[in-house]
């Protein structure tokens, strides 16, 4: 089995995202269902920075 680096486990963790956008309100919202039982051995804002990085 190969090695998993923190973006895997960060991405294997994730198991839905729902991205919700209300341009009346300009207000865009991603929503982020992580599995706990999956060590990620990272911060709640570092698995967040993941799914933000351009």
């Amino acid at each position: 089995m190969a090695a998993f680096d923190i973006h895997d486990r960060v991405n294997y963790a994730v198991t839905e995202s729902k991205l919700k956008i209300e341009k009346d309100r300009s207000m865009i919202a991603l929503n982020l269902q992580i599995d706990e039982s999956i060590k990620v051995s990272a911060p709640c804002m570092i698995i967040l920075r993941f799914f933000l990085a351009v």
